[in-house]
């Protein structure tokens, strides 16, 4: 029998195999503990062992003792090997489908072009435009122009210890028509339609404050120029974008739209001899609709960006050091296509990425004289967002990754596994909370996570000031917390913090997954917030608040 142990003291711990193997049963096991143990549904277990499960004599024998399933102590049974979404740990792709930041940027310029300044970002971009306005047009009250814009932007920015260069490109001809009716400010519009190509060429290199000029000497279909552990990105699209804008006596509107799709590809030096190569469509939708003021000399609106992208690569990791692995390398960069069981081919999957974003924004564009202008684009607030990432093994299996942030709120990661039939193996999910603990409150959090995270026992833990904190629970971990929540929303209170997240809007108990998106939604809208609600989960769950005898939130706790 396949069985690593690990020697905790209470017996060996049984992990998920890629191979069949064999187990017998303890006192009193049920299918659903075994299967858990292996990473498998009960039924893939159940079907690995018809001997015993289609038995009618063991079925009566165990409903007379009240067992759900005929198995008994001493028995063998076959174990299945687990799904590759269980044994493989889930992939990520890099690429992200929409454009844009969701950090203010400024702009300066005339009717010829202008600079943008984005300092969350550390981007700047220069665009040029041109406009000819057709003749023959003198009098009427609609008047037509065709523009032409291109762009160029750059930015060098140090992100999740790592250094990203950028370069983005596009340009658009635009037809633009123009009006207006009952004299000056009184009713204005204005509208534009047209065609477009956006382009990015992005590297990402291990570690912080990297050389930029690295980057230049970089070919992405030369694994020999790339840097172990960097990372190169390109993508282009296709895209139509529309414009609407009108005015009634200087209060206005604008509307602003971009549909687009492309092909993205990214290649990563994994080491000396392996890269792994991602290719695929893409697509994009960016929104912006707002209200305010035009005038003579501008424009100020307050409205909305919402921005939707998905895309769907092919990955593979190549051996370059094998003849076979870079025939199948040089195949994969001619069509998208590799085999599974290649050789020198290894980690092949398809990788389906969604992506949504919705901000706060505030536009505003001041022109003070002549053709000189101003643009403001302002963030209003931190845009809630997700991110959803399906991998597709070879045989079938499922693991989906969802990252979900609801402004400055702790962000949560779920993950989940599905076998090839599409049923959820719940023994593998797991739900994991980002927090940070710098700041000014920082050493508070810190020590309200101790607190909870030791049942009062000590402020003083793993867990200090100025640090990453990852706070992951299994399933049955969550089942817990959200069973001590609901204590301790008996305990403190119908509208305590516990009682909202444990019960919706009739005081019913929720799922453990609606627990947790509520765990991201409400808890205060920050990481101290956060700290807190598990300190007062802690607290309230014995059911005496008097008492002051917090409960142990099981969680596993890691920090950097």
């Amino acid at each position: 029998m396949n069985m690593p142990a690990i020697d905790g003291g209470g017996g060996p711990v049984y992990q998920p195999q890629t191979q069949p193997s064999t187990y017998k049963v303890g006192y009193n096991e049920t299918v659903a503990e075994i299967a858990d143990k292996f990473g498998i549904t009960p039924q893939a277990l159940r079907e690995a062992n018809p001997q015993l499960f289609s038995d009618k004599a063991r079925r009566d024998e165990a409903r007379m003792i009240g067992q759900t399933d005929p198995i008994f102590h001493g028995d063998d049974l076959n174990i299945p090997a687990a799904p590759q979404s269980v044994t493989h740990d889930p992939m990520s792709s890099p690429y992200k489908a929409t454009h844009g930041a969701p950090t203010s940027e400024y702009s300066a310029g005339n009717a010829n072009g202008n600079i943008t300044w984005n300092p969350g970002a550390g981007s700047v971009k220069l665009t040029g435009k041109l406009e000819h306005t057709p003749a023959g047009q003198d009098g009427n009250k609609v008047q037509f122009k065709v523009k032409a814009e291109g762009e160029l932007a750059m930015s060098i920015a140090n992100k999740n210890g790592n250094t990203e260069i950028q370069v983005t490109g596009a340009e658009v001809t635009l037809l633009n028509a123009k009006g207006g009716v009952g004299g000056k400010n009184a009713i204005e519009g204005e509208a534009s339609s047209g065609e477009g190509f956006r382009a990015r060429y992005k590297v990402i290199l291990p570690g912080e404050n990297q050389n930029p000029a690295t980057a230049a000497t970089i070919n992405p279909f030369d694994p020999t120029t790339i840097p172990k552990g960097a990372t190169v990105i390109m993508d282009g699209q296709d895209y139509q974008q529309t414009e609407l804008a009108g005015s009634f006596r200087h209060i206005g509107f604008e509307t602003k739209i971009k549909d687009g799709e492309g092909v993205s590809y990214s290649v990563t030096k994994v080491d000396d001899t392996h890269v792994q190569v991602m290719s695929g469509p893409n697509k994009a939708f960016e929104a912006f609709n707002g209200a305010g003021l035009r005038f003579d000399k501008g424009s100020v609106m307050l409205g909305r960006q919402d921005n939707l992208g998905e895309s769907n690569v092919r990955t593979a990791t190549f051996d370059l050091a094998n003849p076979d692995g870079q025939a199948a390398y040089a195949h994969f960069n001619a069509t998208g296509e590799v085999a599974h069981q290649t050789p020198g081919v290894s980690d092949v999957a398809s990788i389906e990425r969604f992506d949504f974003s919705s901000q706060g924004r505030l536009q505003a564009k001041i022109k003070p004289f002549g053709s000189a202008e101003f643009k403001a684009d302002i963030a209003l607030n931190s845009p809630n967002t997700g991110t959803f990432t399906q991998t597709t093994y070879p045989d079938g299996s499922v693991a989906l990754t969802s990252q979900v942030k609801y402004g400055d709120n702790v962000p949560l990661n779920l993950t989940q596994r599905f076998d090839a039939q599409g049923t959820e193996i719940l023994s593998e999910r797991t739900y994991e909370f980002t927090v940070n603990t710098g700041g000014a409150n920082g050493a508070n959090v810190a020590k309200m996570l101790n607190w909870a995270a030791s049942g009062g026992a000590s402020q003083d833990g793993a867990i200090h000031a100025n640090q990453t904190v990852k706070l992951t629970f299994t399933e049955a971990q969550m089942s817990a917390l959200n069973r001590q929540a609901d204590k301790a929303g008996d305990t403190l209170g119908g509208m305590s913090q516990p009682s909202l997240m444990a019960h919706d809007y009739d005081g019913n108990s929720v799922s453990n997954y609606q627990f947790s998106v509520s765990m991201a939604r409400n808890l205060n809208q920050n990481d101290y917030g956060f700290a807190k609600g598990l300190f007062e989960i802690s607290d309230g769950a014995d059911g005496n608040i008097a008492k002051r005898n917090y409960e142990r939130i099981d969680m596993d706790v890691k920090t950097s």
